[in-house]
């Protein structure tokens, strides 16, 4: 569970320092000085739309309570040790 909190707050993290701050200093350049930014400014609008895609799937994993698979093999070992 911690390795997806992680996963989680590093992309919302790595979004909100590098994307957006990129998106609104192409827009001020593209809008202030008309010079031609579009194709850094789609993709600013993709990485922003594909962090938000992702960051939902992960806070829909963690409402349902699936588990990550990284321990399964431990989890396994333990419960045949109990038996």
């Amino acid at each position: 569970m911690h390795y997806r909190r992680f996963l989680f707050y590093h992309k919302f993290v790595y979004y909100i320092v590098v994307n957006i701050p990129f998106f609104v200093i192409r827009l001020v350049v593209w809008h202030k000085h008309d010079k031609h930014v579009s194709v850094f400014f789609v993709k600013n609008v993709l990485g922003i739309g594909f962090a938000f895609q992702h960051l939902h799937e992960v806070l829909v994993e963690a409402s349902d309570g699936i588990e990550p698979d990284t321990h399964s093999a431990a989890a396994g070992s333990s419960a045949e040790v109990a038996l």
